[in-house]
């Protein structure tokens, strides 16, 4: 896999959502409110790399994408 040099992320394409911390879900914000969902990433746990999103092709975090599929127009 090719990765692209970024700081932030490593190259992965991929942060560690900093409102969550990766918890995803039953989220306490600073002012104890609860969310069932974390806003943020919308309880995936992840956020794309804001610096070198834009540089390549977006995957998810552990690489499975499925199979390429072409569509016909």
């Amino acid at each position: 896999m090719r990765r692209i040099l970024c700081e932030p992320c490593g190259g992965t394409g991929w942060l560690l959502c900093d409102f969550c911390k990766g918890q995803k879900t039953n989220v306490k914000s600073e002012t104890n409110k609860i969310y069932r969902r974390c806003p943020s990433c919308r309880a995936t746990g992840y956020l794309l790399c804001s610096k070198c999103k834009v540089f390549k092709c977006v995957t998810f975090p552990n690489d499975e994408d499925g199979e390429v599929q072409f569509l016909t127009l």
